[in-house]
Order: structure tokens, then C-alpha cells, then sequence
């Protein structure tokens, strides 16, 4: 049996961006996260938890928020995960260099995860930039890394409808990739599966850089969707974490998969305590669903009840969405 146990709090800071990707399940609104009670769940849960990461939207969008809680994090103990960033969201070199620098100075020392794939397209140039100012002041070219989402046919439907752009969308990012390792001075590596899942690696003799290549979170409520020839492996949500994921409008949920935002996985607001969130986790049955029962057993249930699917997914985080949305219907 598993349980769930969350060792960091990811904060998404605003929705707030300066990409606008396909891809992207994060509604486009006036939010930003309340600094006064972001640091008052910290100071709640500093006994329990570990990390503290942050992600958007586009967080640097919300550079208050992430120096003060980058603050409030060293001042109970606490370590942090990642800062998720498109690395292009800054206009100037003054500007990038001034806001990168305040963090530093505030004390942040954990990693830079970079979404850059097709879906986000950024201009080399600006994105090499980034990386290059980040290394100069953290002084650490370990410091970087690359959340890469692989474009396959049927994600890449919405931004280009012929069938053979949608096939050479993903190749045309690796070749901007190799690119990329060259303007670095970097070497290239690759172990990948067939279908382009896995890991590669830019890599010299001082620098770094993973890029983790996965593919893209679809819906459940396309048919499409449901479209696997075998189903998903049980996990109890390891693969998407044990975090407590603020939302930017203040609701929390237990994980940072995209179904996150289906209220079926709400457990609280950040208006409340840790300890509160936790036993309101332990009372809804979604979260003891994916955590505890496992979502493997409750679809086995579900099938031999006689229900039916509109297909198969080995995508845990679909099937979730899936049983989020018909919520109703979970004994």
C-alpha cells in the first residue's frame, strides 16, 4: 500500500506568460499567487516537507514571488527543486541579467528547467543567452536543465493540420537541438526508445545539460486519446509526484500532472494549514484512488463491473483525468 507523503511544494506563481504553446493546459488570467500566504503554508509545513520549486505560467513574470519565498524557503532550512521557465520571457540583457541576479543574491541554488521543444520554439540567440547568464552567475554549468515534450502526430494537430509537417515537427526541434549543443560547444548524446522517450545529453568537460524527452499529456475526453495497445503500469503516482502543487489562483492539489486541474484532485486552498491539507487528502477519495487504492485496481473494477472505456491509455495521468471528470461515479 502506498500512501501519499508530499516532500515539496511547487508554486505556481501566476498563469501570467509570453508564450501562448499549443500544448499548454494553463488558462491565460490575471492571477498571482499571495506572497504573505505562500509564506505562511511554508512556515506550516517546514517540519514536513523538503523542497520547494516553482512554475507558471511563466514565473519570472512574478520575480517578486520568487525572491521573497526563495527567501522565506533558507529561512526554514528547506532545499530547492526547480525554477520551470521558457528562458525567453525576459526583453532586455539588463533586464535578464537584474532579475537573474536578485535571485541569486536572495539565495536560490537549485536548478533551471528549461521547456524547450517544439511546442515553445524559442529563438536560439535569446535562449543561448540565458543559459550563458545563468552559468556566469551561478558560476555552476550543472545548473540547467531541459523538460523537452516530443511532438507526435496527433499532439501536434492543433498547429499544423498536414500530416507530413506534423511528422517532421519533432525532427526539425532535434535538428535545432544539435544546433543548439554546437552553439554550446557541447556534444550530443542520445538513448531514447522508438518513440523518442528517454534521455539526451549535452555534455563537455565543464557543462551539463539532461534533456528529458516525454510525450506530450493529452485529454481523456478525445477518443482519440484512448488510442494505446497496452494499458499503464502502476505507479501510485510516483511519476507525477508527491507535491503539493499551489495552484495560481490558491487551490491545491497532490500532484503536478495536468489533470491537477480537475477540482476531483482539490484537497484544499492555500488559505490552509499542512496539516489540514493532508487530512484532506486522506478524505477524498480520488487522491486515495491514485496514492493508495491505485488507479490500475480501479480501473480492474471498474472493467469487471462492466463498465466500459473509450479505449486504452498507457498514460496514467489520461486515465486520471478520466476518472476526475466522471467523479461522480467513484465508490
Amino acid at each position: 500500500m502506498s500512501v501519499f507523503n508530499p516532500k515539496e511544494i511547487m508554486f505556481a506563481a501566476t498563469t501570467q506568460c509570453n508564450l501562448n504553446c499549443a500544448h499548454c493546459f494553463v488558462e491565460r488570467r490575471d492571477q498571482y499567487l499571495s506572497i504573505p500566504k505562500a509564506k505562511k503554508l511554508i512556515e506550516s509545513a517546514s517540519s514536513k516537507i523538503e523542497r520547494i520549486g516553482f512554475t507558471g505560467g511563466e514565473p519570472f513574470l512574478y520575480i517578486e514571488f520568487i525572491e521573497e519565498i526563495t527567501k522565506c524557503a533558507i529561512d526554514y532550512n528547506l532545499m530547492f527543486d526547480r525554477i520551470m521557465t521558457n528562458g525567453v520571457w525576459w526583453n532586455t540583457k539588463k533586464q535578464l541579467y537584474t532579475t537573474l541576479q536578485k535571485i541569486y543574491d536572495a539565495g536560490y541554488d537549485g536548478k533551471f528547467g528549461i521547456s524547450f521543444d517544439s511546442f515553445h520554439n524559442q529563438n536560439l540567440e535569446k535562449l543561448l543567452f540565458f543559459f550563458n547568464t545563468v552559468y556566469k552567475i551561478w558560476q555552476d554549468n550543472t545548473a540547467i536543465e531541459i523538460q523537452s515534450v516530443i511532438c507526435t502526430n496527433n499532439a501536434c494537430k492543433l498547429s499544423t493540420p498536414n500530416k507530413e509537417k506534423e511528422e517532421l515537427a519533432d525532427s526539425a526541434f532535434l535538428t535545432k537541438l544539435s544546433k543548439f549543443a554546437k552553439a554550446l560547444n557541447t556534444t550530443i548524446s542520445s538513448n531514447v526508445d522508438k518513440n523518442g522517450i528517454g534521455l539526451i545529453t549535452l555534455q563537455n568537460e565543464t557543462t551539463f545539460i539532461p534533456v528529458y524527452r516525454f510525450p506530450q499529456s493529452r485529454t481523456s475526453d478525445n477518443p482519440e486519446h484512448w488510442d494505446s495497445k497496452s494499458w499503464f503500469k502502476e505507479d501510485f503516482c510516483t511519476g507525477p509526484g508527491h507535491v503539493l502543487y499551489v495552484h495560481s489562483n490558491g487551490n491545491v492539489a497532490p500532484c503536478c500532472g495536468f489533470a491537477n486541474e480537475n477540482t476531483a484532485l482539490c484537497i484544499g486552498t492555500i488559505d490552509n494549514s499542512f496539516s489540514e491539507l493532508i487530512e484532506n487528502s486522506h478524505n477524498n477519495k480520488m487522491v486515495q484512488t491514485c496514492y493508495n487504492t491505485g488507479l490500475e485496481a480501479k480501473r480492474i473494477e471498474m472493467q469487471n463491473a462492466g463498465k466500459s472505456f473509450p479505449g486504452i491509455t498507457n498514460d496514467i495521468c489520461l486515465f486520471c483525468d478520466y476518472l476526475c471528470k466522471h467523479n461522480n461515479k467513484i465508490s
